[in-house]
């Protein structure tokens, strides 16, 4: 994701296209859309208001240490996550 994009911009860009946005805790975020079978996460970079790591997944599929899986795929843009989304 490029640098500095602010969580609130996120926030806002999703909430445009339908998602409903929550801070499951404090710092990690979770999108989702009632017509969509995936789910956007990202987290916010330290103690300021950038985004990072935006990732896309389906919302059945989880990381599981264990086995070194990650969930989904990562994004350079909440542009790119919401069409990873809505397709």
């Amino acid at each position: 994701m490029s640098a500095h994009v602010k969580c609130s911009s996120v926030v806002g860009k999703l909430r445009k296209a339908g998602f409903d946005v929550n801070e499951w805790r404090p710092g990690s975020f979770l999108a989702t859309r009632p017509d969509s079978p995936y789910r956007i996460t990202w987290f916010r970079n330290g103690e300021g208001d950038s985004a990072c790591c935006l990732n896309v997944a389906h919302k059945n599929d989880h990381d599981d240490m264990q086995s070194d899986y990650s969930a989904g795929s990562w994004c350079d843009s909440i542009a790119q996550a919401i069409r990873f989304a809505t397709t």
